[in-house]
């Protein structure tokens, strides 16, 4: 009897038996059986589209995160323009193109000497100016700011809140760091101090108060009271000069007297108890010589180098009533000088670097011409900043163009070492919309430094002499969403301040 054969296929309805069967008999698939299948698959295709949207709708409804929301500026606020539909005009040359007035009379022909003149939209600042905020400030918190300025400045000069010896003398690398992770920008902590492109920044010595300036591209100073809502939310903008303020310090021993310098040829001194900015020194109007930066102190505290973009360094005295003329004048670079800076402990020791890739140091009681300078270093590219270690001058820090900071060693009596103690590899080509980098000490500390940085997330780069060739660490947080070209250090406090190329100043604390 013969074995039945065992069936393992799925059983067939007769009417696909009959598809299966007409498909072999013929080869092929009727027309209509080619439809109904592709019709099936299209049904098939929007009916999972549709089950994945559906999918995805209650997914966000459900367990979607919000988007994290923009942190609250504060500070200065761009007025806003009001926005009018133009009708539609055809096209047409105004009078003015026409060579035209008014009336339509043709005009004539302008002569070479009016074709060549200029117009200064910013002219310079002559004479003594009256310390009032040009921003939204009524003129009462105005006052009682200036007033509040004055009085604090008088207690810390009793007190000595400001000496060296208040200062922390050293840290590990440990400590400092786990102390810089506990920085980070709190709502409120972000703040429009000036309307235009930082170029200089500095911190109130105060402990208690905290007090941040800026000085921007257009000859502006804004200082901003963190912890007050007086003024514009803080903030209170004065304009004692026309151009780049490259530089702004308050004097040693006196923060009622804050000092500026700018490339429209002035130097200022801000003094709070008379309410003014009074000209310390100014080039003659024909001199279109611009001011670069200043240093306090070589030889005595009432003395300031200026140095100039012709190449010049200026000793000027602040108690003297002759604003135009300086006390010594000297040649030390052909080119422009970017920085000067003054050793902590010999007075008579200064540094200066300039475009011509040189830092070259300098005993103001030696001078006679270029070839008097003690020592001198030699980089590739621009010297954007020389600055000495905070403490015991025993180091420079030096940033380039040429994509390194570095620090080198120097001596008591002005002797560097031409090979660098620790050198950072670093990206220092902002371009030309953002402010050259300046890296910076902390004063507190002998051996760390802090520097902007292109890098993306944002970040603020942090250095120590300790470790030769790489950042001690990088400084971020979701509350910095801009290049913070400059960067300063709180004098006795654990905070850091940066500023941005619009005006924009971030505040880490603890």
């Amino acid at each position: 009897m013969p074995k039945k054969r065992r069936d393992s296929s799925p059983v067939r309805s007769p009417k696909s038996k009959r598809l299966k069967e007409n498909a072999h008999g013929s080869g092929e698939l009727s027309e209509y059986e080619k439809k109904r299948l592709e019709n099936i698959r299209q049904n098939s295709e929007f009916f999972d589209v549709l089950q994945l949207t559906e999918m995805k709708n209650e997914f966000n409804q459900a367990g979607s995160r919000p988007t994290p929301s923009k942190v609250k500026e504060r500070g200065l606020t761009r007025p806003k323009k009001s926005v009018q539909a133009a009708p539609a005009l055809p096209t047409r040359q105004s009078l003015r193109i026409r060579k035209k007035d008014p009336s339509g009379v043709l005009l004539p022909e302008p002569s070479n000497a009016e074709i060549h003149q200029s117009v200064d939209e910013h002219p310079r600042k002559n004479g003594p100016l009256e310390m009032k905020p040009c921003n939204n400030v009524e003129q009462t918190h105005s006052q009682e700011f200036i007033d509040e300025l004055t009085v604090l400045a008088n207690m810390l000069q009793k007190s000595k809140e400001n000496a060296d010896d208040d200062a922390v003398q050293d840290s590990n690398v440990r400590s400092y760091k786990r102390s810089m992770q506990s920085l980070k920008i709190t709502e409120g902590h972000v703040a429009k101090l000036v309307p235009h492109r930082i170029f200089s920044m500095a911190f109130h010595p105060a402990r208690y108060k905290t007090l941040v300036l800026a000085g921007d591209k257009w000859g502006n100073i804004g200082i901003w009271d963190v912890n007050s809502s007086k003024g514009d939310d803080g903030v209170y903008l004065f304009q004692p000069h026309s151009r780049p303020i490259n530089c702004i310090s308050f004097e040693p021993g006196n923060c009622g007297k804050l000092y500026s310098c700018s490339y429209d040829g002035t130097l200022r001194c801000g003094d709070f108890s008379a309410a003014t900015f009074q000209e310390v020194y100014s080039f003659d109007d024909d001199d279109y010589s611009r001011f670069m930066y200043f240093a306090f102190g070589s030889p005595s505290s009432s003395t300031i180098l200026a140095a100039t973009d012709s190449g010049y360094v200026m000793v000027v005295d602040t108690r003297t009533k002759r604003k135009t003329i300086a006390e010594q004048s000297y040649g030390l670079h052909d080119k422009v000088i970017k920085c000067i800076d003054v050793h902590p402990l010999n007075r008579n020791l200064f540094l200066t670097s300039s475009t011509d890739g040189s830092v070259a140091f300098w005993d103001i009681r030696n001078i006679k011409n270029m070839k008097s300078r003690l020592s001198s270093l030699q980089r590739t590219r621009v010297a954007s900043s020389a600055y000495f270690s905070p403490l015991t001058g025993s180091q420079v820090l030096v940033t380039s163009l040429d994509d390194y900071v570095t620090i080198n060693d120097v001596d008591a009596s002005g002797i560097v070492t031409t090979t660098p103690e620790c050198c950072f590899r670093h990206d220092n080509r902002v371009g030309r919309w953002l402010t050259s980098f300046r890296a910076a000490w902390d004063p507190k500390f002998e051996k760390y430094a802090v520097v902007g940085s292109m890098r993306r997330p944002r970040q603020i780069d942090i250095f120590s002499s300790e470790q030769k060739s790489s950042a001690l660490m990088h400084l971020t947080h979701e509350n910095l969403n801009s290049v913070n070209s400059l960067n300063v250090f709180h004098s006795s406090v654990n905070m850091l301040a940066g500023g941005n190329s619009s005006g924009k100043v971030y505040l880490w604390t603890e």
